[in-house]
């Protein structure tokens, strides 16, 4: 009886410790700990390899520079000078040979400022003054043979038909045709464009010039740095935005050497660019204006900029065993990887040639082509 009773008394603690067991379980079951598992996992962030632009086309700004306005001076001092007839308008335009406007009745013709005229020309007169207006009239077609650097009769009917073309005929002294020198004007460049003219009737001074002509072409200026120097070279041909118009075309037409930055300006090379002249007729200095280049971009492979790593041995990205077929993939995407697996991403050295957009332009390897995965962060 002993016995039985302590075989009952052992098993009614085991079934108690059960029961307690059971009912604890209930009461606190097991911890989650499936956040602490995934937690060991690592979340690789890829981007497949891509075709992107080397750079970006380059954008500078720029400004419209004008041609310098020149007075045209009279020659010889005749007393009171009164635009009396043919006074030019701005828009015009002159040449050599070009009537310039009447004078207090007389004709002031245009003649290159490289003919040294400085007297009134009589028939006979010998000098390099003559021999230059020869040649002038022999490039205008009104005089043949080589100049003979005499005023001589073949040079006095050339000189005559110059002015007669105008409606005037040289004055005479006895019966003697000559050239009065205050019958001349120099003028730079041919054909040149008027900005500014008296007109009939009013005075012509020191102050108030008989003109004023455009002197040098319309051009627009802008400084590039050393990356965009590359580009922008001698004859290269570029986009023009001027004040929020039309795009035009303009062609660089010299670079500067380098030049430290100023006050405003960055350092760089300042580029000179020519625009025709149908364009430049509309534009006016100090126009603000943007300059971008026409160069085809060529591609090459890309990555983004976060996938390029580096270390004591050199650049270089990681791969994943994975592929992305290409063009399908347009973003970065997500795939677990667990810590302990025995194959994770390989190692690709790489040599980075440039950067655009956020991407890193890579030099061609044999490891690397467009579609491959590589990491982006998580490895």
């Amino acid at each position: 009886m002993k016995r039985l009773a302590l075989l009952t008394g052992v098993l009614g603690l085991a079934l108690g410790a059960v029961g307690g067991a059971l009912a604890a379980s209930l009461l606190h079951p097991a911890v989650d700990d499936s956040a602490i598992s995934n937690a060991s996992k690592v979340i690789l962030i890829t981007a497949p390899v891509e075709l992107k632009p080397v750079r970006e086309h380059y954008v500078v700004s720029g400004v419209v520079e004008g041609p310098t306005a020149v007075s045209l001076a009279l020659r010889g001092d005749v007393g009171l000078d009164i635009v009396t007839a043919h006074a030019k308008t701005p828009g015009d335009t002159m040449s050599y040979g070009s009537l310039v406007a009447e004078i207090s009745g007389r004709p002031v013709v245009a003649l290159p400022v490289s003919v040294p005229l400085y007297r009134d020309l009589m028939k006979g007169d010998k000098g390099e003054d003559v021999r230059a207006l020869e040649q002038v009239l022999i490039d205008l077609g009104l005089r043949s043979g080589s100049p003979t650097g005499v005023f001589d009769g073949a040079t006095i009917t050339a000189t005559r038909a110059l002015f007669t073309a105008h409606g005037y005929d040289l004055p005479t002294e006895g019966r003697t045709y000559y050239l009065p020198l205050s019958w001349t004007l120099g003028l730079q460049g041919s054909p040149v464009r008027v900005v500014e003219a008296l007109p009939v009737g009013s005075t012509v001074d020191g102050e108030h010039p008989v003109a004023k002509i455009a002197q040098g072409a319309t051009t627009v200026q802008s400084r590039v740095d050393m990356l965009q120097a590359r580009v922008f070279i001698q004859d290269a041909s570029v986009n023009i935005v001027v004040s929020g118009g039309a795009p035009f075309a303009g062609t660089v037409a010299s670079v500067s050497e380098f030049k430290e930055a100023g006050a405003s300006v960055p350092a760089g090379y300042d580029i000179t660019i020519n625009v025709s002249d149908e364009v430049a007729a509309g534009l006016v200095a100090g126009m603000s204006a943007t300059v971008s280049d026409t160069d085809t971009v060529e591609l090459g492979l890309a990555v983004p900029l976060t996938a390029i790593r580096r270390d004591d041995v050199g650049t270089y990205v990681l791969v994943t065993d994975q592929s992305s077929t290409a063009g399908s993939t347009t973003g970065p995407s997500e795939s677990a990887s667990p810590t302990n697996s025995s194959v994770g991403p390989a190692r690709v050295d790489v040599s980075v040639v440039g950067q655009a957009s956020g991407y890193a332009i890579l030099q061609e390897n044999p490891a690397l082509s467009v579609g491959i995965l590589v990491v982006v962060s998580g490895g």
